[in-house]
């Protein structure tokens, strides 16, 4: 079981991978079993296929234009008590955008994070039915840079809002013999805020994370499928005088995970994602990722 609660966790990292923009949100790092501390370092490589504008009109590109990021994680958390935790998420990324044009590269830090989890549902003894829960409440810094203050022709050095956020949300995780089930979906609110002379309302959005996975034999191996929501409120942006409202932006993403338990407190993760595949979509871009995932932890 022990594995498989390590397991867990690596869906959720996974998880809610952002449009190319830095446009969707992220579950925290939640401690989701019996350990004090954990750290891990996520590398990904994304693929920006298209964009879809309003609901059913989307544009694909061809092999004129490119448009890849490598994405680098750093995430890290610790219990502070017996059910409460805190933990922090640092971003980077490296782009690589071209047209018959142009090319540009760059390098920059994106949004960063601050959380607080607790567990609200224990489960001291086994159910049927009964999961883990946890609650927890999340603070995006603007560490980031978005579309309004690029200096890029192609938007090449954005990779964030650049606006202070906060969210809240649970996490259920639940494992039956070597199944394993999570949930989870969290709320959230983007404030006012001015970049270079443009001013950008507040908006809202909302994400939610349902997911299962089997280790074959009670292994150290597990695959797990994860489909993920996200949905953001349409604003006002204001040029001067001239307001434009913009569209709300929703996306649907499919996600596979296989994990693999090198010892009982480090493990290897290998993640396909796909933003294409389900569901329509709406005022953002389309990716296609795979990513590495190093996970360590520390018992408690």
């Amino acid at each position: 079981m022990k594995f498989i609660l390590f397991y867990l966790f690596t869906s959720l990292s996974f998880s809610y991978g952002a449009s190319c923009c830095g446009g969707g949100s992220s579950i925290p790092g939640l401690i989701t079993g019996d350990f004090r501390a954990q750290m891990g370092l996520q590398a990904t490589y994304q693929n920006e296929i298209g964009k879809a504008y309003s609901q059913g009109e989307y544009l694909y590109y061809n092999h004129n234009k490119k448009r890849t990021r490598q994405n680098y994680s750093l995430f890290a958390s610790s219990m502070i008590s017996e059910r409460a935790q805190i933990g922090g998420k640092i971003n980077f990324s490296q782009t690589d955008y071209s047209n018959d044009a142009k090319k540009e590269t760059a390098s920059q830090f994106g949004d960063s994070e601050i959380s607080f989890g607790y567990e609200l549902i224990q489960e001291r003894s086994f159910s049927w039915w009964q999961p883990r829960g946890f609650v927890f409440i999340a603070l995006t810094l603007p560490t980031g840079s978005s579309n309004y203050n690029s200096s890029s022709s192609l938007y090449s050095d954005v990779n964030g809002k650049e606006q202070w956020g906060v969210s809240t949300g649970m996490s259920f995780v639940k494992i039956i013999r070597s199944y394993d089930f999570l949930s989870s979906f969290q709320i959230g609110h983007r404030f006012s805020d001015k970049q270079k002379g443009v001013s950008i309302n507040e908006s809202f959005y909302g994400s939610f994370l349902i997911g299962a996975g089997v280790s074959p034999y009670n292994s150290n191996f597990r695959l797990g499928v994860n489909i993920s929501y996200f949905q953001e409120s349409a604003k006002n942006v204001y040029f001067g005088d001239k307001k434009i409202e913009t569209q709300k932006e929703f996306y649907s993403e499919l996600s596979i995970v296989g994990s693999y338990a090198i010892d009982p407190n480090l493990s290897l993760s290998i993640n396909y994602s796909d933003q294409s595949i389900l569901g329509p979509a709406q005022n953002t871009t389309l990716s296609r990722s795979v990513g590495v995932l190093v996970h360590k932890r520390w018992s408690l």
